[in-house]
């Protein structure tokens, strides 16, 4: 489209008409609009620009194609009328025009008025509202266009955003600040694994529609795996359902949801910065702690008395990653340090040991540095983290602590076997055979006595006729 002069066009009561606005243009603009533009604009122009606004559909930012002669009708005007109204309404900056080659037809894109702290700002504007109205009437209208300043003894009381909600790792990682984050110092406000607050969240879904029939199980159960894994924030849990509601089905799409989530929780550059070699060094001394206590393997810690099961003193540092950052980000962050990255398996895996409510995120952040850093595995196998975990699931683990302690056992155990493996000898294994007692040289005959030399003679003498009898029956055969 190509823009032209008002002054160009050659308009007639047949001329096609379409408006449309790229900025939605508010009941705000048009009071900005009579206050400041109408004194130097006049009536017919703001009465025209008025019904173009009131003629534009809300989910099109489009009017219809209409001709030069419905806007004659509709503002009741002449078409000298129509034309020194739009061309003022252009000078003005109020309107664009474009003629349309290919379709024949004008467009008319309309453009908000300023606001008055802009307006006032405009020397050219302020001096046509000047030389409009009286000096009285311009500075009462000023006034009350102008915003004045509270008295300078006036303290502001309100509360940060951080005193009512939890600020998320993500974004505290990015806001700027005097101190830039390193290691787990990023971690300035409590991020511990909170339930979701469905009261909340319902709150924020009813203006729109939804109600606590939509929160089934699934999306419940969905969203609480999801939350554990990346510790979503209650403010942004109903901006996911809403984008991810089916309006035709009339239900959340869950498996969109999932989606919504994980494209809303990009791995963070800056959250990568904790020191994998620090925590491996604290993580050492726990397990030198353990040298002085009797090696126990997983199994057997449930059956000792209470007060045996203490869980060993830790560093606050590692202590504060395994309780406060969420599954999601504590993996990413090993992977990284590790010049690896997260396989969709393994985050299938973080992600479905999570939807077991007994078992809290940071006995899962535990398991995942023990196969990755203890263990010193390259990737998080299934077999051997399901196993852990279902121990765990047995013996009740319910904290960092006890995942820690159960984790230094379990490897010291390993350490020391109880049966030792039999050894393999490399040596060739030789058959030997064994000879019949008739081939050794020192063999005997035994000695026959006469009745047993008679049978032995007679059955001779019978296998012999037997084979006779068989040959003659085959040559008779034979001449037939």
């Amino acid at each position: 489209m190509t823009k032209i002069k008002v002054e160009d066009l050659r308009i007639t009561p047949m001329t096609p008409i379409q408006l449309r606005q790229v900025e939605w243009i508010t009941p705000l603009h048009l009071k900005w609009l009579t206050l400041l533009y109408q004194p130097f604009l006049g009536v017919v122009s703001t009465q025209l620009y008025h019904s173009f606004c009131a003629w534009i559909y809300e989910e099109m930012w489009e009017s219809e194609v209409m001709s030069v002669s419905f806007w004659l009708e509709q503002c009741d005007m002449s078409l000298a009328h129509f034309s020194r109204a739009l061309n003022r309404l252009e000078s003005l900056r109020l309107v664009k025009v474009y003629w349309d080659q290919q379709i024949e037809q004008y467009w008319i894109e309309l453009q908000g008025p300023l606001a008055p702290e802009v307006f006032f700002k405009d020397e050219l504007l302020v001096s046509l509202l000047k030389d409009t109205l009286s000096h009285e009437h311009f500075h009462q209208l000023k006034a009350r266009c102008t915003i004045t300043d509270l008295p300078s003894h006036v303290v502001e009381v309100t509360r940060p955003f951080e005193s009512i909600f939890s600020l998320p790792v993500s974004i505290q990682a990015n806001r700027g600040g005097e101190e830039a984050p390193t290691g787990m110092r990023f971690l300035k406000t409590s991020q511990l694994e909170e339930p979701i607050d469905w009261g909340f969240i319902l709150q924020g879904l009813v203006p729109y529609g939804m109600t606590v029939n939509h929160l089934t199980n699934e999306v419940r159960q969905t969203l609480n795996v999801l939350h554990r894994y990346y510790r979503l924030n209650a403010i942004d849990i109903p901006h996911y359902l809403l984008a991810s509601f089916d309006e035709e089905e009339d239900e959340v799409d869950v498996s969109k949801l999932k989606n919504v989530i994980i494209a809303a929780h990009p791995v963070n550059d800056v959250n990568q910065q904790v020191i994998r070699q620090r925590m491996s060094e604290d993580f050492e001394q726990y397990r030198q702690q353990a040298e002085t206590t009797p090696a126990v393997v997983p199994s057997q810690i449930a059956k000792q008395p209470a007060k045996k099961k203490q869980a060993i003193a830790v560093s606050t540092e590692l202590l504060k990653a395994f309780k406060e950052i969420p599954p999601q980000l504590f993996l990413s962050t090993l992977k990284n340090q590790m010049n690896g990255i997260v396989e969709s398996s393994e985050e299938s895996l973080v992600r479905n040991a999570l939807g077991y409510e007994d078992i809290p995120s940071e006995v899962i952040n535990v398991l995942i540095y023990y196969i990755l850093v203890i263990y010193q595995n390259k990737k998080i196998h299934q077999n051997f983290f399901d196993a852990i975990l279902n121990t765990w699931r047995m013996e009740k683990i319910s904290s960092a602590e006890e995942a820690i302690e159960a984790t230094i056992h379990f490897k010291k155990a390993q350490s020391t076997p109880d049966v030792k493996p039999a050894r393999q000898s490399n040596k060739r294994f030789v058959r030997e055979e064994k000879l019949p007692d008739w081939a050794k040289e020192a063999y005997q005959p035994k000695e026959v006595s006469p009745e047993e030399k008679q049978q032995l003679e007679q059955h001779i003498q019978s296998i012999q006729r037997k084979k006779r009898k068989d040959k003659d029956k085959g040559g008779a055969h034979g001449t037939d």
